[in-house]
């Protein structure tokens, strides 16, 4: 999903961040090419402990969506992700961001 959505809505990948709260989402938003993070709500807080032995022990766990947008800064990246759902485009043709709904 993140790739057709990548390549439907012209979104450049590394510049993006897949957030989600299972490994699983962790793993697809690094096979797509993106940033990752691990939101310990939901089933984040059991997958917690499952990040290491996937090989992902350097992806950064926040406690909730906001501490993510904090972390991460949303003002400095381009396109963000919840799970396969695209939140928030980057316009750099604009210089300005939109948040989808």
């Amino acid at each position: 999903m993140l790739l057709d959505a990548a390549a439907d809505l012209a979104l450049d990948l590394p510049a993006s961040v897949m957030i989600g709260d299972a490994v699983s989402d962790i793993l697809a938003g690094h096979a797509a090419g993106t940033q990752a993070i691990l939101v310990g709500t939901g089933r984040g807080v059991s997958q917690t402990a499952e990040l290491s032995p996937a090989g992902l022990g350097h992806v950064l766990v926040v406690p909730d969506l906001a501490a993510s947008a904090t972390g991460i800064g949303v003002a400095a990246i381009g396109n963000f992700f919840i799970g396969d759902r695209l939140v928030f485009r980057a316009r750099p043709h604009y210089m300005a961001r939109e948040v989808l709904e």
